[in-house]
């Protein structure tokens, strides 16, 4: 709503998922939804801003999580095999899409806070930014800009 000349583009995943954000997004003109996969070949570039919330719950972290979590969402949107798999491949589909000077926004999982560091360490063409948090005061996401 505050980027009035902006154009967005979602990329889902899940068939599913994607049914939900077009009823969702029926009013909102100005994205654009794609059903891909970030972690295959990059099929963007000149992106100002991505914006990533992918699975990062390890099997090990799901036992914690509240209930309302772990009865409603579909877990292949929770899963990852290893705590920054799935970040890995975001920040190499933004080698590519993402244009210098831009940003990547991950979300992080509340009790994940510690590991905003190792983001760093994805890539060397990607430095810390900021860091951002919820209205609980915990650390949620963690902004890279592309050197």
């Amino acid at each position: 709503m505050e980027l009035k000349n902006a154009t967005f583009i979602a990329i889902e995943k899940s068939k599913r998922a994607l049914k939900v954000a077009n009823i969702n997004l029926k009013n909102h003109n100005s994205v654009l939804l794609v059903r891909g996969d970030f972690c295959k070949n990059p099929f963007l570039n000149k992106i100002g801003i991505i914006v990533c919330n992918p699975p990062y719950i390890t099997r090990k972290e799901f036992e914690k999580l509240p209930k309302e979590i772990k009865d409603y969402e579909p877990k292949v949107a929770l899963f990852t095999p290893e705590v920054f798999y799935f970040y890995k491949k975001a920040i190499d589909f933004a080698e590519f899409s993402l244009k210098k000077g831009g940003y990547i926004l991950f979300e992080i999982g509340s009790s994940q806070a510690k590991r905003y560091k190792h983001f760093e360490k994805l890539s060397p063409n990607f430095k810390l930014h900021s860091k951002i948090k919820d209205y609980g005061n915990k650390l949620r996401v963690v902004v890279l800009r592309k050197c």
